[in-house]
């Protein structure tokens, strides 16, 4: 069984749609399509209007392997939503036999945003990916791209191992029209497979690394988050964004910690 899910960014708004965000979001379109190659079945759900999306779908397909009878199944999720930037979530699960009576099970979920925004004035910005799961397939890669419309200047582009790198980029971006794609490969396959992955664009100051909890204080409470994410080697403790999880980030979060915030 093969699994697709592809997400995207299609709307248009005025100005007073966003009256209290530094973004007026132009256009953008969003879908969340589930096929399997083991039963030719599609199913499909897509965002209806501007406001916050997200969609749950699953199928399960018999196949034979070897004269036995197996089922396949497969969950796809996204969710996206834009308040203050653009930020969303894919999962992809799966179950099933592999390479059983020469039948191998797959599946692959392609998360994808084409958006283009307006602003009037400058502001602060940050993208950051975050990603859980098995390793990554050579082939699993997440782009990110942004670029003025004004003079197609690339203002970021990156291209990562999905699930192996935390991403963070941080700047300032003139007023003006712009342009924001994301695409993001997770793909899985054998007995069990669960893959989750995050990205935003927010405008704004970027997240402090000593702030582990998120609940936008400085405590004791953040060096118990950090080190439960540390020990479970989660991206969340990759503090100093190198791609790996090891003693540097706790240097990393301890000199911001001990400064008391960023």
């Amino acid at each position: 069984m093969k699994i697709s899910i592809t997400t995207a960014a299609c709307l248009t708004l005025t100005a007073a749609g966003f009256a209290q965000d530094p973004e007026v979001w132009l256009t953008q379109t969003r879908q969340l399509t589930i096929a399997t190659t083991a039963d030719g079945f599609t199913q499909t759900a897509a965002a209806a209007d501007f406001g916050a999306f997200s969609a749950d779908l699953s199928h399960t397909a018999p196949f034979n392997a070897g004269g036995v009878t197996r089922f396949n199944s497969g969950i796809g999720f996204i969710s996206c939503h834009f308040e203050g930037g653009v930020k969303g979530r894919a999962r992809f699960r799966a179950a099933g036999g592999n390479a059983i009576g020469n039948v191998a099970v797959q599946g692959s979920v392609t998360s994808v945003v084409d958006a283009t925004f307006q602003i009037a004035s400058n502001q602060p910005y940050f993208i950051r990916t975050r990603g859980d799961g098995p390793a990554p397939s050579a082939a699993e890669i997440t782009t990110i791209r942004l670029t003025s419309l004004a003079d197609g200047q690339t203002v970021v582009q990156s291209m990562e191992p999905t699930l192996q790198t935390r991403t963070l980029y941080v700047g300032e971006l003139p007023a003006g029209d712009y342009r924001f794609e994301y695409n993001a490969l997770l793909t899985g396959s054998g007995d069990e497979c669960d893959r989750d992955l995050r990205f935003e664009l927010t405008f704004g100051p970027p997240p402090c690394v000593a702030d582990a909890n998120e609940d936008g204080g400085i405590d004791g409470a953040d060096v118990l988050a950090f080190f439960e994410n540390w020990e479970n080697g989660e991206t969340a403790a990759d503090t100093n964004f190198d791609g790996s999880v090891d003693g540097s980030d706790v240097q990393a979060f301890f000199f911001v910690w001990e400064a008391g915030g960023c």
